[in-house]
């Protein structure tokens, strides 16, 4: 699969400028087998076969761009939550169930001391 500069910057908020060094330093490391068109400002993204050889392996990228896309919507939903769950405990109703809660619980631990105990 080969993508463009612009479409890997947009997609991993990376400056274009930077994607040379960086995907260079993936395929040095290891992590990534790709070819790098500076002219066409491309990135093909490879897999080495059996025999060594670099093919295309456009199945794997869309898997992990779908990965990717299903990871964000991950982080967004946990944000959403988070910022729901921050509404519900700082709402009135949310207040007063637990204070009423608490006073009752404490109600119930004073009631449970013996009278001769307590002193």
């Amino acid at each position: 699969m080969t993508l463009g500069f612009k479409e890997i910057s947009e997609k991993t908020k990376t400056k274009p400028e930077d994607l040379e060094r960086i995907i260079d330093g993936m395929i040095a490391e290891g992590l990534v087998n790709a070819r790098i068109d500076l002219k066409n400002q491309t990135v093909e993204f490879t897999e080495s076969d059996a025999t060594g050889q670099f093919t295309s392996n456009a199945e794997t990228v869309q898997l992990i761009m779908a990965l990717e896309s299903q990871n964000q919507r991950i982080v967004q939903l946990m944000r959403k939550a988070d910022s729901l769950d921050k509404k519900i405990k700082l709402s009135p109703e949310y207040v007063t169930i637990q204070v009423k809660k608490e006073l009752s619980e404490s109600k119930q631990d004073v009631s449970g001391i013996d009278a001769d105990m307590a002193f």
